[in-house]
Order: C-alpha cells, then structure tokens, then sequence
C-alpha cells in the first residue's frame, strides 16, 4: 500500500517517524498542515515519512502539490500556508505565494524506502507495474484464444491498459463522528484542482472511513469546486 497525503488534520492523527518510519502519534486541539507518505510493509505494519508539522488557521488558503520528477524518478510532496506577496510596480497589486517558513515537505526517492532493495526509484516501480499489467494482459488475450468465453466488461472493471491513477480530495475520519460534527468544519472550498489532462470541474471528492471501510461521494454546493456534506450521507453502521 502506498499513500501519499499533503494534509490537514486535526485531532488523534499520525504526525511523526524514527529513522526507520516507524509512526508515532499526537493528539492536536487546532489545524495543522503535514506532508507524508504512508505505506505498509510486508507484515502490513504502518511505516511513514513526515514533513514538518505546520499550524494554521481557519480560514487560511492552502495549497498542496504532489510532483514527480522523471530524470530522477522521485516524488516532492509539498503543503503550505499561502501569503500575499504586494509588489511595487506603481500599481495596487497583490498575488498569493507559498510561505516557505510555514512549509511541510518531503522528498520520496523511491516506494517503500526502508528496503532500499525493492525498486530503486518511483520510475523503477511505474515501469515494473506497467510490465506486470502487460503480462496480465497477454494471458488473457492467450486464454481468449485457447476458447475461452471472454467477459462482459462493466463501469467498475478496472482499464487494462496500463497503470492509471488520479489524485482526489479525500475528507478521511475515524471512529463515531456525527454528521453535525463533519459539517461544523465544511463546506471547504476548492479554488482550483489541476494535474495533467484534469480540472478541478471533473474532481470527485469523497468522504472515507477506514474503520468502516465505507467510500462516500460528497455532493456539491453552488458550484462544483464547493464541498458540503450531505445529511444523507451515512457515517457509521
């Protein structure tokens, strides 16, 4: 499992690593922004690497930003608190810049870096995958072949043609939280959303539980880059 999180929490949440990613815990009474990376070893034991922790305020802009470097083959996760920047050109203007003093950032060189034996870069990992999706691939068009009835494809069969992923906004909670208490720090408004070939206007956003395991879809306000939870939506079974 791989997850890479530029965050906002609150609360009992994941906040730090040793120098073996082991996670430690922490318990926030305010917002504070992280950056991280999360996955799981082969005993599906938590492991993390953690950026500096950042406080921030309501009402605060923020911007994240998960970038991969294809000569190095690295990922540079960042999250920051947005401040003005007034220039002095003669004229009244005012531009948003990211605060570097308020900052959370990390470099991942490769997945899973406490066994440096297992891929060598993030690149080493995507073209590992996309050969084993291709072997995927081919068996099945061979077992087409031997006679095989071939199955009916459906919206939730995943696309065989190579390895795809999207971010997505995702408001994650744990434990029984009331829906009032989810809308006391929503609606969240998304001013833009953007990777290569996306907008922010076809983004989902969704409303996660690990405990439950339960996925929901947030809907709408006015307009589509506006969050809000919906009184429909259940929290806990």
């Amino acid at each position: 499992m791989n997850q890479i999180v530029p965050q906002v929490m609150i609360g009992n949440c994941l906040s730090s690593n040793d120098e073996d990613y082991i996670p430690s815990w922490k318990c926030f009474d305010t917002w504070v922004i992280q950056a991280q990376y999360f996955w799981q070893d082969c005993n599906e034991e938590p492991r993390v690497m953690c950026g500096d922790l950042v406080h921030v305020e309501p009402g605060e802009e923020i911007k994240t930003c998960i970038r991969y470097d294809h000569k190095t083959g690295s990922i540079t996760v960042s999250i920051a608190i947005m401040k003005e920047d007034e220039r002095g050109d003669g004229r009244d203007s005012v531009t948003k810049a990211e605060d570097h003093k308020r900052r959370s950032k990390i470099v991942v060189d490769r997945p899973f870096p406490h066994k440096h034996t297992h891929f060598e870069s993030w690149m080493d990992f995507f073209e590992k995958c996309i050969s084993a999706e291709c072997e995927v691939k081919a068996k099945k068009k061979e077992e087409k072949g031997n006679g095989e009835e071939e199955v009916q494809s459906n919206s939730n069969e995943i696309d065989e043609s190579g390895c795809l992923a999207r971010p997505y906004l995702n408001i994650e909670y744990k434990g029984r939280v009331s829906v009032e208490t989810l809308q006391s720090v929503c609606p969240l408004e998304v001013k833009e959303a953007s990777f290569p070939g996306f907008t922010s206007k076809n983004w989902r956003k969704y409303l996660f539980c690990p405990r439950t395991g339960d996925t929901d879809t947030l809907d709408g306000l006015e307009e589509n880059d506006s969050l809000h939870i919906d009184d429909a939506i259940i929290l806990s079974k």
